[in-house]
């Protein structure tokens, strides 16, 4: 990405219908960054067609993460601190950085990116856009989520942004308090258990240096009975259409939905259709809401009918995995 002319990065684009959420191919776009992204990213010199076709991919990278091609996100928005006028030339500017940043992360998820690395390849006058898509993507976790710094790395010294107690030592409170660090934050964790982990515990069995890791937490454990696949398909088929219902009840309640248990719903529903009516039917089904239940980390009748799928936007796809040593090495790795 070459940025050392005023025509290089970033250039004024004509601006597109907006694009709403779609569907893409992983592997596809996997190929993509690869074909365009995939090399060292330094300096060099481009043509215009070049740049332009290079701005275009990163602007595609950027839909596939969920952020609009020519616009900026609410969230950019209500920050405040982005651009200092909203929609002009530096808005354009900034949304090009910002792609550019994202399409860098996505190029290499495993290694930390760092604000140092985005100025090696782009122009130092939009040092100031580079701080602040940097930052932003950082602070609301677009980037840089998954990786822990360089053990080598040091912590930052406290600032004055103040004190923050976490409660719970699971991975999601000892994550948010690794993340509060590294902003300056003096944190402290709080946990009622006798250890760190939360829902992760791992066990281990055997003798000392013979022995093996049995996760009792934070996994899904199936007893390894087939179940006949034209039933399992049409049971999923079900749960995601009664999920569908709710969804439309709650447009039309409005905040009425809001006092009313997700579990009540779904359980009027599949009388009101009857569904599910036979035993094997049942417990299918109940083996989904059960799922449901585990990734609320609540039962059914204590989520809102509103609220049950508020962190859906956030959640990464991708098959189900076993870590070699159990899930403790996480925790381990993080503390």
């Amino acid at each position: 990405m070459d940025t050392r002319s005023r025509d290089s990065l970033p250039r004024k684009r004509s601006l597109r219908k907006k694009f709403g959420a779609r569907n893409y191919d992983e592997n596809l776009m996997d190929e993509l960054i690869e074909k365009h992204l995939g090399g060292a990213f330094k300096k060099k010199k481009q043509t215009k067609e070049d740049l332009e076709k290079e701005t275009e991919t990163e602007a595609m990278i950027a839909i596939s993460l969920g952020f609009p091609i020519d616009a900026l996100l609410e969230e950019e928005i209500r920050a405040g601190r982005v651009v200092r006028q909203l929609g002009g030339k530096e808005q354009n500017d900034y949304i090009v950085v910002r792609n550019h940043i994202l399409a860098r992360w996505r190029s290499n998820v495993e290694v930390w990116l760092s604000k140092g690395q985005i100025k090696e390849t782009v122009s130092n006058e939009y040092e100031h856009l580079i701080s602040a898509a940097y930052d932003f993507l950082l602070y609301n976790g677009y980037i840089n989520f998954g990786v822990l710094l360089p053990l080598t790395s040091p912590m930052p010294e406290l600032t004055n942004e103040g004190s923050v107690i976490i409660v719970g030592a699971g991975l999601a409170g000892l994550s948010a308090a690794k993340q509060l660090m590294s902003f300056g934050f003096k944190v402290i964790v709080l946990e009622g258990r006798n250890r760190p982990g939360g829902r992760v515990y791992t066990q281990k069995m055997g003798k000392k240096g013979q022995f093996a890791a049995v996760d009792l937490g934070g996994s899904v454990i199936t007893d390894g009975a087939p179940v006949d696949k034209g039933i399992d398909s049409n049971i999923e088929l079900i749960h995601n259409k009664l999920l569908d219902k709710v969804m439309e009840l709650r447009k039309i309640m409005g905040g009425f939905a809001n006092d009313i248990s997700l579990g009540s719903v779904l359980e009027r529903l599949r009388q009101l259709y009857g569904v599910a009516r036979s035993t094997e039917e049942r417990q299918l089904l109940d083996w989904h809401l059960a799922n449901l239940e585990y990734a609320n980390a609540g039962c059914l009748s204590d989520l809102s009918a509103t609220f049950w799928d508020q962190d859906d936007p956030y959640e990464m796809g991708g098959d189900h995995c076993f870590l070699a040593g159990g899930n403790w090495r996480l925790i381990k790795s993080i503390m």
